[in-house]
């Protein structure tokens, strides 16, 4: 007879939910900037040209999460394809062609020429409608940046929506840029700590087990993520990785190694504790 164990002390029942990549259904509480970038990127579903967009507010501000759902949805309802490109890890023109190039399969596009690798996805896409999303787009250096965005503008039926944690980047582009890409400058404010506290609840709910969590250690951390989540989600995810290895079957503790944990620890007083036993 083959013998059942189940282990009581599992608190990670879907580790991947809490993590940065993990795209939730609805992005919470940002419905405003969401209804924000459709309007500017509709004229493309009627196969005109989109208003670019230019999303810009602190890190864990929702930017990234609200930008692959646009694109997520636009492809499920209109059929309009996306690509997503992190400029921090593909900073020139030639490299995020290669990022679309291989996004969209292209076939012919490995001739290491950026003029050869344009003039293929023009003839690749014959007027197909396409959104590119470039995260980070200020970590790009300013002469490959304006190179990006000039050349990208360019190609017809084509939106762009730009992410970076400030604006200035934008004004930091020549002036020939600027007035081509012309975006809608969409800001996301921080979350407020009720906001937080909602996204963590929203996947504590699939990602730990439905008794090794409190409310009260979701506001905690809520209150203490100054409006970033991901710090937020990454703080309740390390606390649940230091419950099992444990061996506890509540999340009893913020760890002090994590941005949120430093400053909890380091409060004159630590009342009310974060899970009663």
């Amino acid at each position: 007879m083959t013998m059942q164990w189940r282990d009581e002390r599992i608190i990670l029942l879907e580790p991947d939910i809490l993590t940065e990549n993990h795209l939730p259904q609805d992005v919470h509480a940002r419905q405003t900037q969401m209804k924000e970038i459709e309007i500017r990127l509709t004229p493309i579903t009627k196969g005109r040209k989109p208003v670019n967009c230019w999303l810009h507010g602190r890190p864990g501000a929702g930017k990234t999460a609200t930008a692959q759902c646009i694109l997520r949805k636009m492809q499920k309802e209109a059929g309009i394809r996306g690509v997503y490109v992190n400029c921090w890890e593909n900073p020139t023109i030639f490299s995020v062609l290669e990022c679309v190039a291989r996004e969209l399969r292209m076939l012919g596009a490995e001739k290491l020429s950026t003029s050869f690798k344009l003039e293929r996805l023009k003839k690749h896409l014959n007027n197909e409608r396409l959104i590119i999303v470039l995260d980070e787009i200020d970590q790009s250096p300013p002469k490959e940046r304006n190179a990006i965005l000039y050349n990208l503008h360019d190609l017809p039926r084509v939106g762009l929506v730009c992410i970076c944690n400030s604006e200035h980047a934008y004004f930091d582009l020549e002036e020939r840029v600027q007035s081509r890409l012309n975006p809608t400058r969409i800001f996301f404010d921080e979350y407020s700590a009720a906001e937080l506290y909602g996204i963590l609840n929203q996947r504590v709910r699939y990602a730990l087990a439905p008794t090794a969590y409190t409310k009260q250690l979701l506001q905690t951390i809520a209150n203490l993520a100054e409006g970033d989540a991901r710090i937020a989600i990454q703080t309740l995810k390390n606390a649940a990785y230091l419950a099992e290895k444990d061996r506890h079957q509540k999340v009893r503790q913020i760890p002090e190694t994590t941005e949120v944990g430093w400053c909890y620890h380091r409060l004159p007083t630590r009342h009310p504790p974060i899970v009663s036993s």
